[in-house]
């Protein structure tokens, strides 16, 4: 193992859009690749090595209007700005940008990697000399401090909604560590009817005084409908979301 690398790489942090955002989506990690920065392994160390910078993906339509994470993230916002959902896909080309200003997104892990299987015989396995397992081990055991720790030093961080869209129990652990004072049983699930594997559509979390804090979206189980009450409910608790 190449501890300097492996420290760089627990380190960096990707953050797409602006600090000041209000509404934070949070995600596990997203589907691009790392190309000229994993060609050597100076070059690797380079990359990590940059400034932490928030940035604006450029958009990519035959990329991102298939996006489940960009799908969802811009249906919520349509929901919640216009009260039509329908009008997702003019919010597309608009989500995460800096300049606008109203949505970011933070992963919890640091190396973009185009599916979650990618790792074994990759450049990024050798230049850490890191299995894939291993990999996801130490990020699920130290990220949520360096998070934690970038979030604070932002500044602010306990002013702003937190929407999970991928990685709910990696994000909770960060969010536990903003939020010492969340009232686990005040949480608001809502399931699927069936009784046998009952199907997690959205949750609340809320404070010990009854404030929505943040909350968690299913992607996987997408419907227009689910996104609709999950906003509607959204809005019932937040009243800042009427302000974006």
């Amino acid at each position: 193992m190449d501890k300097e690398i492996v420290g760089q790489v627990l380190n960096f942090i990707r953050w797409d859009g602006t600090t000041d955002a209000y509404v934070r989506f949070l995600t596990l990690e997203d589907g691009g690749e790392l190309g000229d920065q994993l060609k050597t392994r100076d070059a690797f160390k380079a990359y990590l090595s940059k400034k932490f910078e928030p940035w604006s993906p450029e958009f990519k339509d035959d990329v991102h209007s298939k996006s489940a994470v960009w799908k969802a993230a811009s249906k919520v916002m349509a929901e919640v700005r216009y009260g039509d959902l329908d009008r997702y896909q003019e919010y597309l080309p608009d989500l995460f940008n800096k300049e606008k200003g109203r949505e970011s997104n933070i992963k919890f892990n640091p190396v973009c990697r185009p599916n979650v299987g990618w790792w074994k015989d990759t450049k990024a396995e050798e230049y850490t000399g890191l299995a894939k397992k291993e990999y996801e081990n130490l990020c699920w055991l130290a990220r949520p401090r360096i998070l934690f720790d970038k979030f604070s030093a932002i500044g602010k961080a306990n002013r702003h909604l937190y929407i999970i869209l991928y990685g709910e129990w990696a994000w909770m652990q960060v969010l536990a560590l903003l939020f010492p004072d969340i009232d686990f049983l005040a949480t608001v699930t809502e399931k699927s009817s069936a009784q046998t594997r009952a199907k997690v559509y959205y949750r609340y979390y809320f404070d010990s005084k009854g404030k929505l804090r943040f909350a968690y979206l299913n992607i996987n189980q997408p419907s227009n409908e689910n996104i609709r009450q999950f906003c509607q409910g959204l809005i019932k608790h937040d009243q800042k979301l009427k302000e974006l």
